[in-house]
């Protein structure tokens, strides 16, 4: 894990650049999860031993200790928000216990998980160790029922986590769920906007509906409209329509960026 950190950062304007191109960051972003990624590798590797030690426990009954063991073979679905900050965050742990790791990354960032994978075995890791595994979902649910499988993490949506969970639990077999979802930000028609956009606008893109101060905007958002609140729904990597002038004054008087996120295309922009 120590050599794949390094290599990570050696390389990390290569890793980067995969990033921006699957994923749509911009690059400065995306050479933070490079980081971040690298660093989540190391914070395993020192602690290996720490983490791993036996604990010993005083009892009623005398001295006892938990020692930890591996597992076996464990399968994690990953999502294409984080390429790399997801499925480290996955393996690094479980590889540093003495697990195998097998990863269904999002289909639409293959090659981030072929650059994780080559990365692990440039770094030494033993052959089988860690699996990156090019499936569609239909076959998820098969590698759950494989007895070789002995647990499975999932981070998506929650109907993909009510169906790995499912099928988990049918197998008896342990699981780990992180669920994501879409919650609105209710701004009031008194509020600060530029403020919220300062607060805000680092972390997510905002979609807003009509106010005199912005102008009209759209979004693929569900805005509730009324004249007395304003619904800011806060989406990754979807930009609100508002001229370019009135979004430049704004961003300066915010002090953020005007360019915050990259260009992000679906099928359903193309002509």
């Amino acid at each position: 894990l120590s050599r794949a950190a390094a290599l990570m950062r050696e390389r990390a304007d290569e890793f980067a650049k995969l990033i921006t191109l699957e994923r749509g960051k911009l690059i400065r972003q995306s050479e933070g999860e490079v980081a971040l990624s690298a660093a989540i590798l190391d914070y395993y590797a020192d602690n290996a031993e720490a983490f791993l030690a036996p604990e010993k426990l005083s009892t009623p009954k005398g001295d006892a200790s938990v020692e930890s063991s591996p597992q076996g073979v464990l399968f994690g679905v990953e999502p294409w928000n984080y390429p790399y900050d997801q499925i480290a965050r996955f393996a690094a742990p479980n590889l540093m216990a003495g697990n195998v790791v097998m990863v269904k990354h999002a289909s639409n960032v293959p090659q981030c998980a072929l650059a994780f994978e080559a990365l692990l075995r440039e770094a030494g890791a033993p052959e089988g160790a860690y699996t990156n595994l090019f499936i569609s979902k239909g076959q998820v649910s098969k590698l759950i029922d494989d007895e070789r499988i002995r647990g499975v993490a999932l981070t998506g949506s929650e109907a993909a986590g009510a169906v790995v969970g499912a099928r988990a639990g049918k197998n008896l077999k342990k699981s780990t769920l992180e669920l994501g979802g879409s919650d609105a930000f209710i701004v009031l028609e008194d509020a600060d906007l530029l403020e919220v956009i300062k607060v805000k606008s680092q972390d997510h893109m905002l979609a807003v509906t009509k106010r005199p101060d912005i102008g009209e905007t759209v979004s693929s958002a569900p805005v509730a409209k009324g004249e007395d609140r304003v619904v800011v729904s806060l989406l990754e990597n979807r930009t609100a329509k508002m001229d370019r002038e009135t979004y430049q004054r704004v961003a300066e008087r915010a002090e953020v960026s005007p360019v915050l996120h990259a260009p992000f295309v679906r099928n359903a922009q193309v002509p």
